[in-house]
């Protein structure tokens, strides 16, 4: 089952993709608003904090001792983790400004084909 769901996504973007770009409306987001979406994002990140496990389990930082250690370690990776985010939501905005529905239903339809081949070679490879 979980091998046919890429394959039914891929062929949902190929054949009915039918994209919405926003309209610009009256909302305009404030920087606060921005801010908190993205650091909630960072937090609730599965690769921050596997991050985290990992380079306190490498560097054996943990202990009441440690806390100096502990706090730049965590300073580190969630600002790394949310500029990130920024940069990414960033580049993802400005890239939708620039492209018309029919360039983004072309990508999304790129995209199905491209996961449509993919679970096809998976499927292909379980038997």
């Amino acid at each position: 089952m979980g091998r046919g769901v890429p394959f039914a996504v891929g062929l949902e973007d190929i054949y009915l993709s039918t994209p919405a770009l926003s309209t610009g409306g009256t909302d305009t987001p404030s920087s606060v608003k921005g801010f908190l979406s993205v650091f909630l994002l960072t937090l609730t990140n599965p690769l921050t904090i596997l991050a985290f496990i990992a380079i306190f389990g490498v560097f054996r930082v943990g202990g009441p001792e440690d806390f100096l250690t502990s706090l730049t370690v965590v300073s580190g990776v969630f600002s790394g983790s949310a500029l990130w985010w920024g940069i990414l939501a960033f580049v993802g905005g400005w890239i939708s400004s620039r492209i018309g529905p029919d360039s983004l239903k072309l990508i999304n339809r790129t995209a199905g084909i491209v996961l449509t081949i993919f679970s096809v070679l998976f499927l292909i490879d379980l038997l």
